[in-house]
């Protein structure tokens, strides 16, 4: 366990490491010997002897008193006497904090005429320093290295920033697309889908190079790199053939949607801008026995996992940078979204078996209709927003990642 003390000569708190003798001040650059201090004796603890007795005790049969003789003056009390506590039970000694003096770098060579103690002394001084300057260079080595990859870092979270920023920009064009494909006719919404997709793409070029710069970035979020560049691939790679049987769906439409199932094509349309708010209609489909697609399922549940990833890597970096409640305020957004669009899978399925067995000319098909375009919007504006709001996240983790808060937090985490 490392311990702060002051320096002698400029008064600047030093970080003493453990079984260090010799040290540097990084302010006044004076070498200084760590002087270990004698413990202190152990507190003394009071062992009282045996009480004294009191004075309505009963006198023994025989005694004086007993046979109306007079009983002689009681001997005073003993006093409880102060035995200093020794062996198992004894009590800690006060721990004392090792001592600093200056060491002149100049006047450790001996001479011909030292006596035999200094000449140790200035041999085990020497020895301790060259320890220390061997030392100095690792860390500054250490300090390099780790520097560099902290620049990596904050290109990684800059990329990422700007990613999930495109991507909730992409997502917030469903809502008016969706609308217009409904509301108007179907080539609006291809119309809205090429400007969605196109930020959607953007999106996913940023997320792959940002998972590249986390191979050459700090070493504990590099795996996620890894993992993440394999799932960005197949979510985009998947993205892209929903599109293209979207787009070909669609070309065949003559009319817009009269039913709220019949959206599908639509969802498959901006497939590229993201799966996530088509994926909380997926459950009342399969009990419904509407048209679903198993493979937007799937290119969903990856740009979900994606985004697990992305969230615990700034998590990661937060945490190094010590700053352990950004690091939780970006792992909440995913527990965020997931359960606003579980919610929204629980409203769809309600309305769904609540509304969707009236005829077109009824009022309560009118009703379900509203209710599912309430639905609808609501699991579009809710994965929009928390995607923005991870981009804030983002932006703040931005400036922790730093080679000197990650020095400070892997030095308290030695302590």
């Amino acid at each position: 366990m490392s311990e702060l003390i002051p320096c002698p000569t400029c008064q600047a708190l030093l970080r003493i490491p453990a079984g260090a003798a010799m040290i540097r001040c990084p302010n006044c650059k004076t070498v200084l010997a760590v002087e270990p201090a004698e413990p202190s004796p152990t507190a003394p603890a009071a062992v009282p002897v045996s009480p004294p007795p009191l004075p309505f005790d009963r006198p023994k049969s025989g005694s004086g008193a007993a046979r109306g003789k007079p009983t002689p003056p009681a001997a005073p009390a003993p006093v409880a006497k102060m035995v200093t506590a020794t062996g198992p039970g004894a009590p800690m000694a006060i721990p004392v904090k090792p001592r600093l003096s200056a060491v002149n770098v100049q006047e450790l060579t001996s001479g011909k005429d030292d006596p035999p103690e200094l000449v140790e002394k200035r041999k085990r001084l020497r020895r301790e320093l060259r320890k220390m300057e061997e030392r100095e260079r690792r860390l500054a080595e250490r300090y390099k290295e780790l520097e560099r990859h902290c620049r990596y870092g904050r290109m990684t979270v800059t990329l990422l920033m700007w990613a999930m920023r495109s991507q909730a920009l992409a997502v917030m064009l469903l809502l008016p697309g969706l609308l217009g494909a409904t509301l108007v006719e179907p080539s609006y919404a291809t119309l809205i889908a090429l400007a969605a997709d196109a930020f959607g793409g953007i999106a996913a070029l940023l997320i792959f190079a940002a998972f590249g710069f986390t191979m050459a970035g700090p070493e504990k979020g590099r795996h996620i790199g890894l993992m993440g560049l394999l799932i960005t691939l197949i979510a985009t790679s998947l993205a892209v053939i929903d599109f293209q049987t979207g787009w070909e769906a669609v070309s065949r439409l003559q009319e817009a949607p009269g039913h709220w199932s019949e959206t599908l094509v639509y969802y498959k349309l901006f497939a590229p801008a993201s799966a996530l708010p088509g994926l909380s209609e997926a459950p009342v489909r399969v009990l419904k026995g509407y048209p679903f697609s198993v493979l937007s399922i799937v290119a969903a549940g990856l740009e979900f996992t994606r985004l697990v990833m992305i969230c615990l890597l700034i998590q990661i970096y937060a945490t190094q940078g010590n700053d352990v409640e950004a690091g939780h305020r970006s792992i909440a957004t995913v527990s965020r979204v997931f359960w606003f669009l579980l919610l929204c899978a629980m409203f769809r399925i309600a309305a769904g078996f609540g509304f969707d067995w009236a005829q077109p000319e009824e009022l309560w098909y009118q009703i379900g209709r509203g209710a599912h375009g309430l639905i609808t919007a609501a699991a579009i504006l809710g994965v929009g927003l928390g995607l923005f709001w991870a981009s804030q996240v983002m932006d703040e983790v931005e400036e922790i990642v730093d080679h000197r808060r990650f020095v400070e937090n892997d030095e308290k985490s030695a302590m």
